[in-house]
């Protein structure tokens, strides 16, 4: 019997995955099993599945019937024979010591399931990536990383980390309990329910620091990419909460630690589906009154409370349950703010030199939106002087003072939102005309 078990479900995806299968089949860990559920891809992917599956006695492949994510993986987990499980996800690649190191702590804390953080990244147009290190916790919660914890004593859990392949789970942990996902059509949100009732089952989790997992975000067919979010969320949220009612399975703790969860998601999906169709398609309404259901009966019943809810939220929520024409009419204005914007900002920037000021993470943001807009950024400019002479993504990294004499006619773009005020006085300062000045906001 191996090990752990890897389960890579695949539907159309031979431009990713040879890089992925790779990674499996490399790691430092050898006892390992490979199983791969495909379902029924036209465009050369089980062909290369079947080229390694020839030369690795590791690697098995499994034919679905079905073209849905949850069932895939279902059938990945009845047919392994590995004391863990692991997921990966065939557009995504993994670091060649992750199964060992995850699998030696679990042995060593008699973990049911443990997660680490992980890194997403992007391939910009000239081929160089770009990584973004995702963190489960911040803040005065890094003090939950390396603790055997539970989400019966730390509910919060319920907010954080749905990913499901970032980390590994034991095996007859999810058999005994019949934790399974949801077999519903597509490959998008069937991790919801999984991860949900995962955390009300198990005793001995953990979380851990380490990042293994490189999750990519320039798949256009991936969910996170996806209008139908939203649709595919209500989805998963109302099978869970009818399982919920019927076993009785969370505590009110964890149940508003959910609610809170879903209604974050429900806001980010919102926004992406105004964003792309500048109104809500009416076939999107009878999900909206459900969640809008759900949480003011919540609320009403005294299951939950409005403070239960970070600040941002407080207020978008009340517009929700009480008033939602404002609350689409506030959604749809800053979508057209934002396109309105972003059309400002490609006009003014056309056939100028551009400079980034600031290279951490909105820096990216920065250099990501130019180049899907195919405009080229000449430098970087940063004020910590470790980052000097270096590249981020491609791009030189230099001084303000060194960026400023030898790109004194570009646009420089402040991508810092904690002290973009002070950054854009230190150009003007620099003698950059106010006008040459943009904030990224």
């Amino acid at each position: 019997m191996p090990e752990l078990t890897v389960i890579m479900p695949s539907l159309n995806v031979s431009v990713y995955i040879e890089e992925c299968i790779q990674s499996a089949i490399g790691q430092s860990m050898k006892d390992i099993e490979i199983i791969c559920v495909d379902a029924g891809s036209t465009d050369g992917t089980i062909e290369i599945l079947q080229k390694y599956a020839l030369k690795d006695t590791r690697i098995r492949i499994i034919h679905s019937d079905v073209k849905s994510y949850g069932h895939q993986v279902n059938m990945g987990i009845k047919a392994a024979h590995g004391k863990y499980i692991a997921i990966l996800e065939t557009d995504d690649y993994i670091a060649d010591n992750m199964y060992e190191n995850l699998v030696r702590i679990m042995d060593k804390y008699r973990l049911d399931i443990i997660k680490a953080d992980y890194d997403c990244f992007w391939t910009q147009k000239n081929g160089i990536r770009i990584f973004e290190r995702v963190k489960s916790f911040s803040g005065k919660r890094k003090e939950w990383y390396n603790k055997v914890v539970s989400a019966e004593a730390l509910p919060e859990i319920h907010r954080f980390d749905i990913s499901v392949w970032k980390g590994a789970y034991r095996r007859a942990f999810l058999i005994n309990n019949d934790i399974f996902f949801n077999e519903t059509l597509g490959a998008a949100y069937q991790d919801i329910c999984f991860h949900h009732i995962s955390m009300a089952y198990v005793q001995r989790m953990m979380y851990i620091p380490e990042s293994y997992y490189r999750y990519r975000r320039d798949n256009e067919n991936s969910s996170s990419n996806c209008t139908k979010g939203l649709k595919y969320l209500a989805q998963e949220y109302e099978i869970l909460f009818q399982k919920q009612y019927i076993n009785d399975m969370f505590g009110k703790e964890q149940l508003k630690n959910i609610v809170v969860r879903m209604f974050d998601a429900f806001c980010w999906e919102y926004s992406k589906v105004i964003e792309y169709n500048m109104a809500l398609p009416k076939d999107y309404y009878g999900d909206v009154d459900w969640i809008r259901d759900i949480i003011k009966r919540l609320i009403e019943d005294k299951t939950i409370a409005v403070d239960d809810f970070s600040n941002e939220s407080v207020k978008s929520l009340g517009d929700f349950i009480y008033n939602y024409k404002e609350f689409e009419d506030s959604y749809v204005e800053k979508a057209k703010s934002r396109k309105a914007a972003v059309c400002q900002y490609i006009e003014y920037l056309h056939g100028r030199s551009i400079v980034i000021f600031g290279c951490g993470k909105c820096g990216m943001e920065v250099l990501l939106f130019l180049d899907g807009k195919n405009i080229r950024v000449g430098a970087f400019a940063d004020n910590c002087a470790k980052k000097w002479g270096g590249t981020v993504g491609g791009v030189e990294v230099m001084s303000p003072q060194k960026a400023v004499q030898k790109y004194s006619g570009a646009v420089y773009i402040v991508a810092n939102k904690n002290n973009s005020s002070d950054m854009k006085q230190q150009l003007v300062d620099l003698n950059i005309k106010e006008k040459d000045i943009l904030v990224w906001e």
